[in-house]
């Protein structure tokens, strides 16, 4: 709302900017050069020659004039005096506006205006005149005068001469701002009961007393005294005020507008106080102003907003409340705070506001503001509101059409916004982190003609991000400083992009192609020089399809090899089976058995085996099968082993380092262990020939020798030593010692 401060701080001057601008227009680029000095073109003129600019070219004279100059600006130029010779080339008497101001004037000479029977307005701004030199190039010269703008003269007082032989003029506008006055007479304007506005900002005044002011203007509307130094108002008398502007001053409190339950300024429609040391809003003295439209109370030192604050201003349309670091905090907004059915627009942005749904009643902050149109929450935390908050802060605010939720950290698009909005016409969701904009999000805002997204994290834009029945209503769109990622998915997005850079389209790409850019790469491209053809992304994808359907399979057939390789094995042992169409029925009875014991060892222990064990098991006239002497030469070894396997009752292990490292014996180990668990009947025999090594200490092995019990640590080198491990092995082979087979689960 500052802007509107500015607009009605100079709203007094619409005359004179009317009247320059139809100069400026006329002259630059529509003006046409019309007077020159030592071959150089000085003023520039407007068709009909009735407006001449001559400002900014450094002149110390005014140049011969067209005979119907009625408008001259001659700001910004090095005039230093003005007498009847340095008007000597104004010779029609047409002239009505005449704009000296930003020279280096010091002295005007007594009937120095003389001549302009029909001027109107005088700008005279910004030059180091005194007061009583003004006075008297003035006095009884300019009947016909309406305005007179006196801007920055750096004065301490002001200048009631100059106001005194104005009196028989119809001057209804004065401007005297950016001055250095120290005081406000209550004598100044007797004669001026027309004057409906006036500004007394940028000045160093510290009270105002209505009672001496307002009885001699009883037609002031617009008063201006922001950018001063009052700490004390007194507002009686003000029957006629409309507009009030207290900016920018040292007020600890709200002025007082009621006395007895009765307004002093009954028609007060807009009241400005912001940047004062407001700390705790006292609502009692503006409670009666039932006319009041525009609040603004930015950037003072409130600490909160308690309930019902602004619920008795019957007309209140539009509340401002921003740059107010105070309320950064939670819980800084109580439930109810902003509740009135008149409210229209609210304003509460760039406070730091941190809407935590765990310390502040979000469904109940705009309660009964049911007729809300427009609503600013940009520049505060809401990064903590899920989605369900959202609801809840939403649902007293159906009839929104306008919405800023920008600079406010959010990481995503609140899906509760097109559900409860339906009649938004302005989203700005500017300078957050949302990187992704959910499928047919936009489509449900049927009347959207406005939509800013610039500074997020969007890298790509799709058509079901954007469908053309949203784009078809919408008017304004702003993608700028999204980090694009120029590739095939940004495809849509180029086109659309040059189609809405043609003036033919209702829509406007705002910034662009200033403003968008590709990221990535050793430098940034502009999205408009960026090539991306259909075709290519064809090809590309299909390429893409090729590339990723020949890595699949590439890791499929490495996983497949390393699980075959893994469990080779156990394949060829149920290949086996399956050849010999074996299943889990294999009887185990001991008929069926042609040997007693299948040996498994390396050949490098064969010798030791035979001669300390096996020998004398055949003294036991047991049938004992070794592959190293049985298998014949020339026949397939892997099936003579699974044969032989499968017609022992026993299977000896006999383990050592050179029996971990044959492969053989470990393909004996694995189906020996299979087919104990599969059949359930066999009987395991592991006989340790020696320590192992850790190295060769397999999973397999471990699980054999895990438990004492399990195995035999037989002697190699003495033969006395092993009457024990003896009696143990008979027992096993007989029967009465077997190995647990659940270790090998």
């Amino acid at each position: 709302m500052a802007e509107l401060v500015v607009f009605w701080k100079y709203v007094f001057l619409f005359t004179l900017m009317v009247f320059l601008g139809s100069v400026h227009d006329a002259v630059v680029p529509h003006g046409k050069p019309c007077i020159k000095n030592n071959n150089r073109m000085i003023c520039w003129c407007s068709l009909n020659y009735s407006n001449v600019n001559c400002s900014s070219q450094g002149l110390d004279f005014i140049p011969v004039l067209p005979n119907n100059t009625t408008v001259l600006d001659m700001s910004n130029n090095t005039l230093t005096d003005l007498n009847r010779n340095t008007t000597k080339n104004i010779t029609n008497k047409h002239l009505s506006l005449l704009n000296i101001s930003h020279n280096h004037i010091s002295f005007i000479e007594n009937g120095f205006l003389a001549v302009l029977d029909n001027l109107t307005t005088l700008d005279v701004s910004t030059n180091p005149l005194s007061i009583a030199n003004l006075t008297k190039s003035l006095k009884n010269n300019l009947p016909t005068l309406e305005t007179i703008f006196m801007e920055g003269m750096k004065w301490t007082q002001f200048p009631y001469d100059v106001m005194k032989v104005l009196e028989n003029t119809t001057l209804t506008n004065v401007s005297v701002n950016n001055n250095r006055l120290k005081a406000f007479g209550n004598e100044i304007f007797p004669h001026m009961s027309n004057l409906v506005r006036l500004q007394l900002s940028a000045n160093k005044i510290r009270y105002f007393h209505g009672n001496k002011t307002f009885p001699y203007l009883p037609n002031l509307t617009h008063l201006d005294l922001s950018d001063n130094l009052i700490n004390n108002v007194n507002l009686s008398g003000a029957n006629s005020l409309t507009y009030l502007s207290l900016s920018s001053n040292d007020l600890t409190d709200l002025p007082v507008c009621c006395s007895n339950n009765n307004s002093l300024v009954p028609k007060l429609r807009e009241l400005f106080m912001d940047n004062n040391c407001i700390s705790v809003l006292m609502m009692d003295n503006i409670n009666c102003l039932d006319e009041l439209h525009l609040l603004n109370i930015s950037a003072t030192r409130i600490q909160s907003i308690e309930s019902y604050t602004f619920a008795k201003l019957k007309s209140l349309h539009t509340l401002t409340i921003e740059r107010t670091e105070s309320l950064g905090k939670q819980n800084s907004i109580k439930a109810y705070a902003f509740s009135n059915p008149s409210l229209r627009r609210l304003f509460i942005r760039y406070n730091q506001i941190i809407f935590n749904p765990y310390r502040m009643d979000v469904a109940k902050i705009f309660e009964n503001c049911t007729n809300l149109t427009n609503l600013d929450l940009s520049g505060n935390h809401l990064r903590m509101l899920k989605e369900t908050e959202w609801s809840r802060l939403l649902q007293n605010v159906p009839n929104l059409i306008y919405l800023d939720i920008s600079y406010a950290a959010m990481m995503y698009l609140p899906k509760p916004i097109p559900k409860v909005l339906t009649n938004l016409r302005t989203f700005h969701f500017k300078n957050n982190q949302a990187n992704i904009i959910p499928t047919k999000y936009f489509i449900q805002f049927r009347h959207m003609t406005t939509l800013l997204l610039s500074d997020n994290k969007f890298t790509t834009i799709t058509s079901e991000m954007l469908p053309d029945a949203f784009l078809r209503h919408l008017r304004y769109l702003n993608f700028e400083f999204n980090p694009f990622e120029c590739n095939c998915d940004l495809l849509w997005f180029l086109s659309l992009a040059k189609r809405l850079s043609r003036n033919d389209t209702k829509t406007t790409l705002l910034g662009y192609p200033k403003y968008y850019e590709c990221t990535g790469g050793k430098g940034k491209t502009k999205l408009k020089d960026v090539t991306i053809t259909k075709r290519g992304c064809l090809f590309r994808h299909q390429t893409n399809t090729i590339i990723e359907c020949t890595c699949a399979a590439v890791i499929i057939i490495l996983m497949s090899i390393s699980f075959v390789y893994r469990y080779r094995w156990h394949f060829r042992y149920f290949k086996y089976i399956l050849n010999l169409h074996r299943r889990k029925g294999v009887t185990s009875s001991n008929e069926a058995f042609v040997r007693d014991i299948y040996v498994s060892c390396s050949r490098s222990d064969l010798k030791i085996v035979w001669d300390r064990i096996l020998g004398k098991l055949e003294q036991e006239r047991l049938n004992v099968f070794v592959r190293h002497m049985h298998i014949p030469l020339g026949t397939p070894e892997l099936p003579g082993i699974l044969k032989a396997m499968d017609e022992s009752k026993l299977i000896m292990l006999c383990l050592s380092d050179t029996f971990a490292q044959d492969h053989l014996c470990e393909f004996e180990t694995n189906m020996a262990i299979n087919m104990s668990l599969t059949v359930g009947t066999w009987k395991l025999i592991v006989i340790v020939l020696e320590e192992l090594s850790s190295e060769n200490v397999t999973k397999t092995i471990h699980r054999l020798i895990q438990n004492d019990d399990n195995y035999i640590l037989w002697d190699k080198t003495e033969e006395t030593n092993n009457s024990y491990n003896w009696t143990r092995l008979l027992r096993q082979i007989h029967g009465s010692d077997n190995v647990n087979l659940s270790i090998l689960s």
